[in-house]
């Protein structure tokens, strides 16, 4: 069936659900999601490019027999159901599409899954092409969803009923989708793997927060310490005005102003209004003497205070690939051996070979090396799982000792 051909849903089967924003309704979300049966299909909206925080501002909630619930976490904050709704959800397997960030806001509001299905993750094991939920509605189900929202600003309210349809429609065929997966997956013999890659996403430690979060893009193009400062005082002066108001910081000064701000680093931000158009949005306009105290303070740094030319090297980092040629030769040849290796079980399983073992692994096993029969223990340090670890073994084994 052709994309054309496939019908558009807007409004899922049972309705578009109200907003639980009280106590009362989320308590009667709890009852009804407890008396259903089966896993618990769950997604999250944040309010990215909006708003300051990366919180959940809405949470939908489905299952078999107890219909579809949106939760909001922000409204309803202090109902005691939600306590409730954590327990069941760790007591039961919980869907999710592409998990990484939604069980972050899980977790803040004490929703931690016990069990977790990642529908990207099974459609990657099984060497789809469109893993996304449109892609995976459509692929799968014939159902092509309008998906009209999905860069919204989840912080509003009251939610409009199209945003609410939207919301609703991301869990009314999830189930469905879960269990189609999950039959081709123990069909292919990868229920395993899928059981594996779950279980480590559902445990993996939070990413670390970046050391130098305001060496933007485009900031290595900076060739003065002073300038560097000025970089980081603006970035910190717009961050502080996003904390404030809980908004995104690019909406006072775009990001791609800052190192060209930084760079000028002009005794009068005014004039430099001509040279740089991103200062002449209004909400720039507004707090031209933020960006200009930022700029005097960084000018009257010590020396001793202006940051490094480039980012600290944190232990245990490898050199930039870009310097492997010349300062690792050795290296780099171990790195093409391994990925040729790994191309050649991806073809043949039908998957992308960075799902076969991740590229981080694959760099780290490269630059370090490893010792005949260590091969096993390392790749356990670098996190592989046991499927990953069965396949890779042996043709590591022979790249690393060629």
């Amino acid at each position: 069936m052709t994309e054309s051909a496939v019908p558009v849903t807007e409004t899922p089967r049972g309705g578009i659900p109200d907003v639980c924003a009280n106590a009362d309704d989320v308590e009667r979300a709890y009852r009804a999601l407890a008396a259903g049966h089966g896993p618990l299909l769950c997604d999250v909206e944040r309010a990215a490019g909006y708003v300051y925080s990366h919180r959940a501002y809405l949470v939908q909630l489905a299952r078999a027999g107890s219909g579809i619930w949106l939760l909001d976490p922000i409204a309803a904050a202090d109902a005691p159901a939600f306590a409730a709704i954590g327990e069941l959800m760790g007591d039961n397997e919980v869907v999710l599409h592409a998990a990484d960030q939604d069980l972050e806001n899980l977790r803040e509001l004490g929703m931690a899954p016990g069990r977790l299905f990642d529908t990207e993750l099974a459609a990657r094991l099984l060497g789809m092409t469109n893993v996304s939920l449109a892609g995976l509605h459509r692929d799968l189900l014939g159902i092509h969803l309008a998906k009209a929202h999905q860069t919204s600003d989840w912080s509003r309210r009251p939610l409009p009923d199209d945003w609410r349809a939207y919301a609703a429609l991301d869990v009314d065929y999830l189930g469905q989708i879960r269990d189609i997966l999950a039959a081709r997956l123990v069909d292919a013999g990868r229920e395993e793997w899928a059981e594996q890659e779950c279980d480590h996403v559902l445990h993996a430690a939070p990413k670390p927060a970046k050391s130098d979060p305001w060496r933007v893009s485009g900031a290595g193009k900076l060739r003065d310490r002073r300038q560097l400062a000025a970089l980081r005082a603006l970035w910190q002066a717009r961050d502080e005005l996003g904390r404030r108001d809980d908004r995104e910081p690019a909406k006072y000064l775009a990001t791609r102003a800052l190192v060209p701000l930084a760079e000028l680093n002009p005794t009068s931000v005014r004039s430099a209004m001509r040279s740089i158009p991103e200062l002449k949005f209004k909400r720039t306009r507004q707090h031209l003497d933020v960006w200009q105290n930022a700029l005097d303070e960084a000018r009257a740094l010590d020396e001793t205070e202006l940051p490094p030319l480039r980012r600290a090297h944190e232990p245990g980092a490898l050199a930039p690939m870009k310097d492997w040629r010349y300062r690792a030769p050795s290296a780099l040849a171990r790195l093409e051996t391994i990925k040729a290796g790994l191309r050649a079980v991806s073809d043949v399983l039908g998957i992308r070979a960075d799902l076969v073992l991740a590229p981080a692994a694959q760099r780290r096993l490269a630059w370090e090396g490893a010792t005949e029969g260590d091969i096993e223990q390392r790749l356990r340090d670098l996190d592989a799982r046991p499927w990953q670890i069965r396949l890779t073994r042996d043709l590591l084994e022979r790249a690393l000792a060629s």
